[in-house]
């Protein structure tokens, strides 16, 4: 008799109450209403964290990333999502974001309780934010965090784009978390070299090493030094020399 394993971890229905679905002033448009909704389902069993990541949104709400990066920035903004990075030390890497979910309260509900906080405002580095400020291991993830932001940002202005406004420093920080600050500071830096004239051009580039397996900055550099001594003309033989000259 063959023996069944059962996985009882997941709930196979979302729970949703009313008022998100009659809300109509909290949430700026369907795609925005449908994030929140989103996130809420990939909530960890008993708890309100999720761990989508922003390509895992965009799918599910059926727009692009970058819609899906202003609807989670608005969310944020209004206080219905609260935002935490989550970097890995041992590989030093961002993984997808961690977001809490408060208690949702429709917009006719005049007090509000006392367990739906909202994020403090941060103008150099957005989000930096915990509920653990007291936790050493915390603090120190999120200083890490915030140099890698200000290092990219440093570059990203050398590159003659300006400082980056509101959603590309949300593209700019899940890049780091996807592909790490060192390939996200050259790809900005091949990106100004061609004569690119925005960030956009840098999604071109990680598509293309992500496609063909480049997962570190030096894979990327020996791949790049060899296309280009491919691309260098072999010296015209004697022969076409002589042609050349009338010989």
């Amino acid at each position: 008799m063959r023996d069944t394993i059962q996985d009882k971890n997941v709930v196979p229905f979302l729970q949703l109450g009313h008022d998100v679905i009659d809300e109509t002033t909290q949430f700026d448009n369907a795609n925005e209403k449908l994030a929140y909704i989103v996130i809420k389902r990939h909530a960890t069993n008993g708890t309100r964290n999720a761990f989508p990541s922003l390509t895992t949104i965009a799918e599910k709400v059926g727009c692009s990333k970058r819609t899906a990066i202003r609807c989670v920035q608005s969310l944020v903004d209004k206080g219905l999502l609260i935002r935490l990075k989550q970097f890995d030390p041992d590989t030093k890497r961002y993984h997808s974001n961690q977001y809490t979910i408060p208690k949702f309260v429709p917009s006719d509900t005049q007090s509000l309780p006392s367990d739906i906080m909202s994020p403090p405002s941060d103008t150099v580095a957005p989000e930096l934010y915990s509920f653990k400020d007291d936790d050493e291991e915390n603090i120190q993830k999120q200083q890490e965090q915030k140099q890698a932001f200000l290092h990219i940002q440093d570059i990203y202005t050398k590159a003659g784009w300006g400082y980056p406004n509101g959603i590309i420093t949300e593209q700019l920080l899940q890049d780091i978390q996807d592909y790490g600050k060192d390939i996200v500071g050259f790809a900005i830096e091949t990106a100004a070299m061609n004569n690119a004239r925005s960030y956009r051009y840098t999604q071109k580039l990680y598509n293309d090493w992500e496609q063909k397996g480049y997962t570190d900055l030096a894979t990327i550099k020996r791949a790049i030094a060899a296309s280009k001594q491919r691309k260098v003309p072999a010296p015209p033989s004697p022969d076409r020399d002589s042609f050349l000259l009338g010989e």
